[in-house]
């Protein structure tokens, strides 16, 4: 099938909106009325959910706006020793629908996790585990599949340190695709291709070369040649060959890329547009 020249579809609940974490650190009133904004707007089919952590699902709801119905929530977790307590209370709040948590393995492993989400998560509501990048990770991300659970990894952050390079990287979604388990990538993604930061110097990883990266792992490419797709910092190239996928390559490639969360949905979006991917 001949691809449009605007691959929306491939975007659908693409960006979880995570404005209150680091860097953005936006107040949860601001927060969750840019939230309603983004849910109002012609690109209302690229936003997932809202995320917030366990610890601040009071504050989520006593500046949860009148006029906002019931808000998807994915709930962000220290540990699985908190995962029950959090999840009475977003229970008891008929305005919040719980569509993920998510959690880290920890030193641990995600034996504990897992243990933890067996026995508490309830029916219908996705898992996301964070795991490190590493030698480790394949026997984990393993694990985690073969619970029924979703693998986390962790493309950004506030430090230099916490930037995976395109090689671990590569190796780590190369990985996942390999054992079929579903990802969602979080921190660092905020524009279409690869590039340096002028203010910090961090080397982010753009979300298009990450979408194209698992589409070449599908596609049975050995790691070298999914880290080259990661190291692409040309965005207009990266929009053509996004243009020339498949209706169903793009469901494939989605149904393991599932989403990012980034603390601007704004930039990502206007990315899209600036490369017409979005009509």
């Amino acid at each position: 099938m001949t691809a449009p020249a605007t691959r929306t579809a491939a975007f659908d609940s693409l960006l979880d909106d995570a404005a209150i974490f680091p860097p953005g650190d936006a107040l949860m009133s601001d927060a969750l009325r840019g939230y309603a904004r983004s849910l109002a707007s012609a690109d209302a089919r690229c936003i997932g959910s809202f995320l917030c952590s366990g610890a601040r699902i009071g504050e989520l709801l006593a500046a949860l706006p009148d006029d906002v119905g019931q808000l998807d929530l994915s709930l962000v977790l220290r540990s699985g020793s908190e995962l029950g307590t959090r999840l009475g209370e977003v229970a008891a709040a008929d305005r919040l629908v719980l569509r993920a948590v998510e959690l880290p393995a920890g030193e641990a492993g995600p034996a504990p996790v897992l243990e933890a989400l067996a026995a508490a998560l309830p029916t219908g509501v996705l898992a996301y585990v964070e795991l490190p990048l590493g030698p480790g990770l394949p026997a984990a991300a393993r694990a985690v599949a073969d619970a029924g659970h979703r693998v986390k990894l962790r493309t950004g952050g506030t430090a230099a340190t916490a930037f995976p390079d395109q090689q671990s990287l590569g190796e780590a979604l190369t990985t996942c695709v390999r054992i079929g388990v579903p990802v969602k990538l979080t921190a660092g993604l905020h524009s279409a291709a690869r590039h340096r930061d002028r203010d910090t110097g961090f080397e982010h990883h753009g979300f298009l070369d990450v979408l194209l990266a698992v589409a070449a792992a599908l596609d049975g490419a050995d790691v070298d040649d999914v880290v080259r797709v990661l190291a692409e910092r040309d965005a207009a190239a990266l929009a053509e060959r996004v243009r020339v996928l498949t209706d169903e390559q793009v469901a494939a490639v989605r149904s393991r890329f599932v989403s990012f969360g980034t603390c601007s949905t704004a930039e990502p979006l206007a990315d899209l547009h600036a490369l017409e991917l979005l009509p």
